[in-house]
């Protein structure tokens, strides 16, 4: 009854507002996209990436998953028979995931950065750097991983060639050096880590903020209002 009646209301105000035409539209307001079935949710607060991020429950969980994964060590193994399997700590993989998967990071940062994002955004992107590229390591002939925000993903598609490419947009931050333009990769120039749930054309995990909206919309309804 209660959805109900936050549709209905919605719906009312939409058809209201559009024919007052002294009453201003502000864009920016999420009552604005709310009104035609945008991310407020049932609790009447905004859900989004940031402000789910700053609920302490939420950065317990993603830090100690992140911690736990990057204490471990990363190995290529050889399969064998019966299902044993053979370490291989020589292989350029196992080395550079020992030492340097790129020029600015170490293998623990890339590690727990790869889970920090998997576990809210239920996805982790690393571009795959051939040998010589000047962002990758400098000892080891496989090149190297350079780790993408999941928020500067624009678009997958699928080619024409049956491949999937993904689009990023450049870093909103400021960095030195950096491309100012959308740079597209093809599937297999990056790693692409999923996790469950997946969307609805499998190809991308759906967010935690998402697939949990109105669980994560009351526990900030909460800490924005529990005070008043």
């Amino acid at each position: 009854m209660g959805i109900f009646r936050s549709g209905l209301g919605s719906a009312f105000r939409a058809v209201a507002d559009a024919f007052d035409p002294g009453k201003p539209r502000d864009m920016s307001d999420p009552q604005y996209w709310a009104d035609f079935g945008g991310r407020m949710s049932l609790a009447g607060v905004e859900v989004t990436d940031s402000n789910v991020s700053q609920l302490g429950a939420v950065q317990a969980v993603r830090h100690g998953l992140s911690s736990a994964m990057k204490s471990l060590p990363a190995s290529v193994y050889r399969r064998g028979a019966n299902g044993a399997r053979e370490a291989l700590p020589d292989h350029p993989v196992t080395r550079l995931f020992a030492a340097n998967p790129n020029a600015r990071q170490t293998p623990a940062e890339l590690v727990g950065e790869l889970a920090w994002n998997v576990s809210y955004y239920r996805n982790s992107y690393c571009a795959i750097l051939p040998p010589g590229d000047p962002r990758a390591s400098e000892y080891y002939a496989v090149g190297g991983l350079e780790w993408l925000h999941p928020r500067r993903l624009a678009m997958v598609e699928r080619g024409i060639d049956g491949r999937l490419y993904y689009t990023f947009n450049p870093p909103t931050t400021i960095v030195q050096g950096a491309q100012l333009k959308q740079t597209t990769y093809r599937d297999d120039e990056l790693w692409h880590i999923r996790s469950n749930p997946l969307r609805e054309d499998g190809l991308l995990g759906e967010p935690i903020f998402h697939s949990a909206k109105h669980v994560f919309a009351r526990a900030i309804a909460v800490h924005e209002y529990g005070d008043i």
